[in-house]
């Protein structure tokens, strides 16, 4: 299953993670 999840914001606390890449675009589950 493919799923999509719209996110928007800073994500400051996600901020090691989220350096290169924006939260939209982050792994879920893995």
């Amino acid at each position: 299953m493919k799923v999509l999840i719209m996110a928007g914001g800073y994500a400051t606390r996600l901020w090691p993670i989220t350096k290169d890449n924006p939260k939209a675009l982050l792994p879920v589950g893995e």
